[in-house]
């Protein structure tokens, strides 16, 4: 399988920024609706095979909704590749769960890919709308920013930087290994998030670059 083009963005694919209630999930480009699709960035592709398949970051409401589009989309995914057939959708665990059961390795499963993928986007919108600090500190870190060069670009004290870059260690490690979800930010707004979210903004495609070479390397 050949390694996967990440779209990178926060915005639906029809580019409208997303609702408080809204999460992007990996789901079926849809021909019907090409006209609406105005945000090439949603767009992902990779290879099973020798076939090329193409999903699109697309809205859903959170909860369950968003996870039933997760696990149609893995489904299909797993299906394609024909490594085993699931006769109802479950859940993208318990899927990944069977795989390495049955294959003892993930590293060529294109259904792990899918979840490299999305996790890695999720991480991405998470961070930035609940610990923009910290996605902030993840970019200046990537331009290799130390000491007082890291505390001028973040706008924060000496011992707070200390503390932040503690954390990011810990929640990037939780959240790459467990899930983006599956961790506590125990963060606190400040009066730079703006800035924050705007250094965000400028450096997506850099970001979930090195979160995807940070996952083959896992």
């Amino acid at each position: 399988m050949k390694k996967a083009t990440a779209g990178r963005t926060l915005r639906n694919y029809d580019n409208r920024k997303l609702n408080d209630d809204e999460t992007l999930i990996l789901y079926f480009k849809n021909e019907a609706d090409a006209k609406n699709l105005k945000n090439p960035d949603s767009i992902i592709s990779f290879f099973i095979g020798n076939t090329l398949v193409t999903a699109v970051l697309t809205a859903f409401p959170k909860g369950e909704i968003a996870e039933i589009a997760r696990s149609q989309f893995y489904s299909y995914i797993n299906d394609l590749n024909g490594k085993f057939h699931s006769a109802k959708t479950g859940s993208s665990d318990e899927l990944k769960e069977k795989y390495d059961l049955e294959h003892g390795s993930h590293t060529n499963d294109p259904g792990y890919t899918y979840e490299m993928i999305d996790n890695a986007t999720k991480i991405i919108e998470r961070l930035t709308n609940e610990a923009p600090q910290l996605m902030a500190a993840v970019i200046f870190h990537r331009e290799d920013k130390k000491g007082k060069d890291f505390e001028e670009a973040m706008r924060i004290s000496h011992d707070r930087s200390a503390e932040i870059q503690n954390k990011l260690t810990h929640v990037l490690n939780e959240m790459m290994t467990k899930g983006y979800d599956a961790v506590k930010l125990n963060v606190r707004t400040t009066k730079n998030d703006p800035y924050y979210k705007q250094v965000i903004l400028e450096h997506l495609n850099e970001v979930l670059d090195d979160l995807m070479e940070l996952y083959h390397a896992l």
